[in-house]
């Protein structure tokens, strides 16, 4: 057990156990520290008081840090940092503020990703402080666990290295896995929110992309295309309804296929959606040239090749098709209504290109156009702004 406390303006780290001490000892003896959480390493030179007295009680108090003005000097050697670390005095300190999930030690996650000309942290409420104390709560309720850091940390490398490179597992798939079995951040159900005011709408539709692409860590696979979904839905107000996870028949194997959604107009032709998360700022060409050409990823290329390949069995099914897909959603249509299979057209919204450069950006619209009778490659930046120019002319034509 941990105890933070303030002896002589000194901040105090009272350890305690009911299990034996004889370990601790022998450490000492041997001018070892020793290590506690993962996150402390503490040596005999940092406790205070009597070590033998200490050692029978099972309660080991070390000097963990000194009062500095308003602020506790945290001894970074016992944190294994370089970091100067000062925290205000009248900020009451919990274990959790240093030991996050499974024993990783917060100031060594932190200062893992600061850069190098960053050598001091102070928490505090004032001015001065560079990390806010409520913003360091924040980071603290949002730490994620070791096992979380793992996946995401190898998916983000997967997604970059195989572009070029074999991997030997689809980590991005297996991210996702991990992420669809967490209690995911659950968004607000937007689509129901809306009358008239279309001004009020699209801004809100606009704030709520903003927020999800400034936390996309945070959303599993799944509850990002439900939640993008819902956009979808509302900005393309010609389709009445979208169906999930559907079924159709790849009459050539013969086998089943599955589209991840398919959306429905008021005339009951189908077209198909492929969202992907966008994973950072990654874009959807090459950063190098292939004979002074950026080309598309293999992301962007695969979801193309999957597209072209759906919507060709959807052409084959044919009439099957529409009586198999008519059957199935009846409940959720309007009375009479029918599917209808007529060069279905798709949707794919992934990536972004805010980052690109001229020629890159050149070449992606290239790349565009070639599929844009039959699919609509959509960015997330390419959302942004068509929400934002949605916006600036609503209000013009409300001025």
């Amino acid at each position: 057990m941990i105890e933070f406390k303030e002896t002589n303006n000194l901040l105090i780290l009272s350890y305690s156990t009911e299990g034996d001490t004889y370990w601790i000892k022998e450490q000492f003896e041997n001018d070892e520290p020793i290590r506690i959480n993962r996150t402390f390493y503490l040596s005999k030179e940092d406790v205070d008081g009597d070590l033998i007295e200490a050692l029978e009680k099972g309660q080991i108090d070390f000097r963990l840090g000194k009062k500095d003005g308003d602020y506790y000097h945290i001894n970074s050697e016992i944190l294994d940092i370089e970091l100067g670390l000062y925290i205000h005095k009248d900020i009451e300190l919990d274990k959790k503020f240093f030991v996050a999930n499974r024993n990783i030690s917060v100031f060594r996650k932190i200062e893992n990703i600061l850069a190098k000309y960053e050598k001091e942290i102070r928490i505090g409420t004032t001015e001065k402080d560079n990390l806010p104390f409520d913003i360091f709560q924040k980071i603290i309720s949002e730490f994620p666990s070791s096992a979380e850091l793992d996946h995401y940390s190898n998916m983000r490398l997967d997604v970059v290295i195989k572009d070029y490179l074999e991997t030997n597992r689809d980590y991005e798939e297996k991210y996702n896995n991990y992420m669809n079995k967490k209690a995911s951040k659950v968004g607000e159900d937007i689509y129901d929110i809306f009358d008239n005011y279309e001004v009020e709408k699209y801004q809100k539709i606009l704030d709520k992309l903003n927020i999800m692409l400034s936390n996309e860590d945070k959303y599993s696979e799944k509850q990002w295309q439900i939640e993008i979904m819902q956009i979808i839905k509302l900005i393309y107000p010609k389709y009445i309804a979208v169906f999930e996870n559907v079924k159709i028949r790849d009459v050539y194997k013969p086998t089943n296929r599955f589209l991840d959604f398919m959306l429905v107009d008021a005339n009951g032709n189908v077209d198909i959606v492929e969202i992907k998360k966008p994973f950072g700022k990654k874009g959807l060409v090459t950063t190098t040239v292939y004979r002074d050409n950026h080309v598309p990823v293999r992301e962007l290329s695969g979801s193309i090749m999957q597209i072209e390949k759906y919507i060709f069995y959807l052409n084959k099914w044919g009439k099957t098709g529409e009586d198999t897909l008519t059957t199935k959603y009846l409940s959720k249509l309007p009375k009479d209504f029918r599917i209808k299979v007529t060069n279905p057209g798709a949707l794919i919204i992934m990536g972004r290109n805010h980052s690109m450069n001229t020629k890159q950006e050149e070449d992606f619209e290239i790349i565009k156009r070639k599929f844009k009778n039959v699919i609509d490659i959509l960015t997330y930046d390419d959302l942004v702004k068509r929400l934002e120019n949605t916006i600036e002319m609503f209000r013009k034509s409300n001025a």
